[in-house]
């Protein structure tokens, strides 16, 4: 089971932008904590999945890391989604197994744990294709949190839809596979979907998440983080 888990937003103003986001969708995003050395994040948790933004603290620091200097990199590139998660249920090793025999090979698993406050620590397996591409996670305990927004889909940019979407179907076994034009296909997930259009601007483009009769995306340009709320995926 492959369930759309959560997205890490990238942002100069962790504090700005977490308000302008609890303002305008109603949740509520947790204190923030160093995610990893010389990163600051927050987390909202949604009634399915959750946001992460995160930003530099330090950085001398966060370049100490491969993971550090890979987010650092980024963020000081551009705001934008930095990473997609995709939880795996019943069996880590099992899908990656499985995988393999797709001609598929993750980096992992990887035991890690993040700290999530009052000195408690959430513990989880991963696993990579690289910085480009969902990676995968496995909690050691289920995580379902109330709330009327649902991490709903994530839209990716390729340079070849046929190449770039097959790696995908061979990567994550989507549950079904839908062409909704000539440039784009949606991938079904156990929870929530992949939307992978062919363009030039290549990578992680907007979230979207709903609820309550409302889809709204969420996307980043040059002038910041913004939301608008639509009424189809296209």
């Amino acid at each position: 089971m492959l369930l759309l888990d959560h997205v890490t937003l990238a942002t100069r103003d962790l504090e700005g932008y977490t308000e302008m986001l609890e303002r305008e969708l109603g949740i509520r995003f947790e204190p923030p904590t160093e995610t990893f050395p010389g990163a600051r994040g927050r987390v909202a948790r949604l009634g399915q999945g959750f946001l992460e933004m995160m930003t530099v603290e330090d950085e001398e620091r966060i370049r100490s890391t491969p993971l550090g200097q890979a987010f650092w990199s980024y963020w000081n590139r551009k705001e934008g989604i930095f990473a997609v998660a995709l939880e795996v249920r019943r069996g880590m090793h099992s899908f990656l197994t499985q995988a393999a025999t797709r001609g598929i090979s993750f980096m992992g698993p990887v035991e890690q744990k993040v700290p999530v406050g009052s000195g408690r620590f959430l513990r989880f397996q991963s696993a990579f294709l690289g910085w480009e591409m969902p990676w995968l996670i496995e909690y050691d305990m289920p995580r379902e949190w109330s709330g009327k927004w649902m991490l709903d889909c994530v839209e990716i940019g390729v340079s070849s839809l046929e190449e770039e979407g097959n790696r995908y179907i061979q990567a994550y076994n989507p549950r079904e596979v839908s062409r909704v034009t000539e440039r784009t296909v949606r991938m079904m997930l156990d929870r929530g979907s992949l939307q992978l259009t062919e363009s030039p601007v290549i990578g992680f483009q907007a979230v979207y998440v709903s609820g309550e009769g409302r889809r709204i995306r969420i996307f980043a340009d040059e002038a910041g983080w913004h939301t608008e709320t639509v009424q189809s995926w296209i």
